[in-house]
């Protein structure tokens, strides 16, 4: 529409002035033929001057139009549509160990001990994960017994399931929970075994073997789901977000599905031996309970996401989650995806319900992660995790087996106003 225009304007313009050139010809006709020849070199050339500078108002009303570009930093959250009013600072604190976590998919951080990690591996790695003293840079591999690790592929850190009274003065008892819910073929529970919770407790020092606290089985209300996020809230609820299935309709801005399980549910029921457990009961969504060879608690949906709506960005890179924290003293939710960290803000009420809505889509903040120098050293972002007293955030990569360098562990301060 914009060229038609411009198009009849050059040619109007062209009419105008043969016109003007005809007039002044005529009056002029008696003047001396040097007038006449340097009216009649200025005044033909009046068109392209026009056209000149109307190509250059016609390219200006072309930017306008599209608007600017923005680029994005991680310093300013202007690149974004969020109403948010937030500035963030991120550096690189360290390097991942490439030989012990070569495909990195979890993190935790420690409440009790400050400035040690937790990290583990993606599928086919076992029952393990690692501590990592940052002070010291020194790593300890610690086995869980009986652990049957399908594809483990986040960790949280939280309350024991028994809140016994603390010993010592490092703080409440807390355990490391490992969350074995990958399902790339969405089998678990039918032909596989079903998803899993581990919880180990934490300990001063680890041995290199440690049994289970508690492990806890789960299935979904519609189908076995591929999922890599798992968070824990204060009031003990737990948190699932799916990943977009492969044959997901729109690939490019798919839906993604959260589920919980209440703690009233899962705390209450007897423990699980590493080995499978006695007969217990099954509940089903708050039915009757029946008579199972191992517990198998139901979760339900609680909310389906379109991170489209958030990123604006057409991608599936951009909108596939793979890691979540919640911080809940700032009533935060954080979502890693491989090219993004999403935060929605006010997503519990003051009873600890989870509310999630156009309120939290329109305000939420995208902080860009595709646009830093450690790019080269970060194949694809898959493990988040919370400094739970600060808000502070850590975030890194699998090593990519292409890529001579090493991940960096890097952290992300946030100023929000």
């Amino acid at each position: 529409m914009i060229s038609m225009l411009y198009r009849s304007f050059v040619v109007r313009l062209r009419q105008e002035q043969n016109l003007l050139n005809l007039k002044i010809r005529q009056k002029y006709k008696r003047n001396s033929a040097s007038t006449l020849d340097a009216g009649a070199f200025f005044y033909p050339a009046l068109p392209a001057v026009a056209i000149f500078f109307s190509f250059l108002l016609f390219s200006a009303c072309l930017a306008k139009a599209a608007g600017p570009k923005l680029i994005g930093s991680e310093r300013n959250s202007s690149a974004t549509k969020s109403k948010s009013l937030c500035s963030w600072d991120l550096r690189e604190i360290g390097n991942i160990d490439k030989q012990k976590l070569p495909e990195l998919s979890g993190m935790a951080l420690s409440s009790n001990y400050p400035g040690r990690f937790y990290f583990h591996n993606d599928s086919g790695s076992g029952p393990r994960f690692y501590s990592w003293d940052q002070q010291k840079n020194i790593y300890q591999q610690i086995e869980v017994k009986g652990m049957l690790a399908i594809d483990i592929e986040a960790m949280a850190y939280s309350d024991c399931p028994t809140h016994a009274s603390p010993t010592t003065t490092e703080g409440a008892e807390k355990c490391i929970i490992l969350a074995d819910i990958g399902d790339n073929l969405t089998l678990r529970g039918s032909i596989a075994p079903p998803i899993t919770l581990t919880w180990i407790k934490e300990e001063s020092n680890f041995s290199s073997i440690v049994e289970p606290a508690k492990i806890l089985k789960l299935s979904y209300p519609n189908g076995a789901k591929n999922a890599e996020s798992f968070a824990v809230s204060q009031n003990g609820d737990l948190y699932i977000l799916t990943k977009p299935g492969d044959r997901e309709k729109n690939i490019e801005k798919p839906t993604v599905y959260l589920y919980r399980i209440r703690k009233a549910q899962w705390q209450s029921l007897p423990e699980l031996s590493p080995q499978g457990g006695s007969s217990v009961s099954l509940l089903r969504g708050g039915g009757s309970p029946e008579v199972a060879p191992e517990q198998i608690l139901l979760m339900e949906e609680v909310s389906n996401i379109n991170l489209f709506q958030i990123t604006g960005k057409n991608s599936r890179k951009q909108n596939t989650p793979t890691d979540m924290v919640f911080d809940e003293a700032r009533n935060r939710w954080f979502i890693l995806t491989y090219k993004n960290i999403i935060m929605i803000s006010n997503i519990f009420t003051e009873d600890g319900e989870f509310s999630f809505g156009e309120e939290q889509i329109n305000n939420a903040l995208v902080i860009p992660l595709d646009n830093i120098k450690q790019q080269d050293s970060l194949k694809q972002q898959e493990s988040l995790g919370i400094d739970l007293l600060t808000g502070d955030l850590f975030y890194s990569s699998e090593a990519a087996k292409e890529n001579k360098h090493v991940p960096p562990l890097m952290h992300i301060r946030l100023n929000c106003k």
